[in-house]
């Protein structure tokens, strides 16, 4: 028996409205701004309310009681399984999204029919998407760091799905992975977290992402060799790192100092620092 379901209009401006409607249908066409935006809007969606049955919900805890509880674990199970994790694992994204938006349907909750549930069904499934890609990328970077046979402990996501820390480099410290460099806007306290994020950075004139890693001033003092030491590094803004590379920058964001290195240099730099240890 489907459940009545009631969705209070969300406080939304014109502008709001009009990048969540697109998100459904050409999100592929969004420059890094409206990317942002779409994350300020969907930000402002997760304290509106659902009527569901019931029980009222705000749309973040809908979201984790209805999809996440439901599709999670089986959707790490599988990705564990597959050999090409970034292709396949893309195509099983596309498959769980298809099956939460029939799930909404069949419970009630149709744009059209159910006044204002496409900010719901939206929600929804870009939270999905964003869970899904995120771990997607960890994965794909896990499995090629094990390949290249760096020293390291990662944490089993289908095991500690809310673990501080997705692996753990010994001399180097602790890192996360993030599919974007938007994991910036939340460090708001006086240190990161972590002591290097691997990420990675849109490059305006190839029009495509290439990965990075971002370490802080410590973690980098104890990972640079003494080749790396006598190379000065360049101070620049964050869009000029990416066309620097394989060079190495320092870059100043809000109150934070970071040392930005192409991924598969901090990988060599790592692996070289690794094997000196072992000597």
């Amino acid at each position: 028996m489907t459940k009545t379901v009631t969705i209070h209009k969300p406080d939304l401006v014109v502008q709001e409205i009009k990048i969540l409607r697109r998100y459904l249908t050409e999100s592929h066409l969004f420059s890094g701004r409206e990317w942002r935006e779409l994350r300020q809007v969907i930000d402002k969606l997760a304290s509106c309310e659902v009527q569901f049955g019931a029980q009222r919900y705000r749309f973040a805890q809908f979201y984790r009681a209805f999809i996440n509880g439901t599709y999670a674990y089986p959707f790490l199970a599988e990705l564990a399984e597959l050999s090409d994790v970034e292709q396949e694992g893309l195509k099983l994204q596309a498959r769980v999204a298809r099956q939460i938006w029939e799930w909404l349907h069949l419970n009630g909750i149709q744009p059209g029919p159910i006044h204002h549930a496409e900010y719901l069904v939206t929600f929804c499934l870009y939270q999905w998407g964003a869970f899904a890609r995120g771990h997607v990328f960890e994965t794909a970077i896990l499995r090629d760091l094990q390949r290249a046979g760096v020293e390291m402990t990662p944490h089993d996501p289908t095991v500690e799905r809310f673990a501080p820390y997705d692996l753990y480099v010994p001399g180097l410290g602790y890192g996360d992975v993030k599919t974007s460099g938007y994991f910036l806007d939340d460090l708001t306290a006086d240190a990161p977290t972590a002591d290097f994020y691997v990420t990675r950075l849109y490059v305006p004139k190839s029009r495509r992402y290439q990965r990075a890693v971002f370490v802080t001033p410590r973690a980098w003092d104890r990972l640079r060799s003494k080749d790396e030491e006598s190379q000065e590094i360049v101070v620049t803004s964050l869009p000029a790192t990416a066309d620097r590379f394989p060079q190495v920058s320092r870059v100043r964001i809000e109150h934070l100092t970071w040392v930005v290195v192409e991924y598969e240099t901090w990988k060599r730099i790592l692996l070289q620092k690794q094997q000196e240890g072992k000597q």
